[in-house]
């Protein structure tokens, strides 16, 4: 019942419909790639060849000290892309190359376990 609610409950999940309306049509009207990556990773992303929601999840412990960049087979080569941290928390990461990302990949800081990130890759004009 949402009327049992707190106010932090019911602002978190005011939070979260925003942010589903805004990607649903990347979320329901777009490519969709899987996959996983190093020490458990698993990752889930939508878009098209311009923009792209990437959603990046840690089920398990992570093992490893250091993590190994996750490796993002839809990034095209000779593309630069304006990557950003939408969740937990909104801001910019820097601009990668489309090949860097699909062959060496995006560096992912450490996430304790049952974790979410979601990431934002725009395709910038090759300059």
């Amino acid at each position: 019942d949402l009327r049992s609610l707190g106010d932090a409950e019911h602002t978190r999940l005011t939070h979260w419909i925003t942010r589903y309306k805004k990607w649903r049509d990347h979320i329901h009207g777009s490519e969709v790639w899987r996959g996983t990556g190093a020490d458990s990773l698993r990752w889930l992303a939508f878009g098209q060849a311009s923009t792209w929601l990437l959603f990046v999840y840690r089920p398990d412990y992570q093992r490893l000290r250091h993590m190994p960049d996750l490796r993002l087979p839809f990034a095209q080569d000779g593309a630069r892309y304006a990557v950003s941290l939408l969740e937990p928390a909104e801001r910019a990461l820097g601009s990668f190359d489309g090949g860097w990302l699909h062959n060496q990949g995006l560096p992912i800081p450490e996430m304790k376990v049952e974790t979410a990130r979601v990431y934002g890759l725009v395709r910038s004009a090759v300059q």
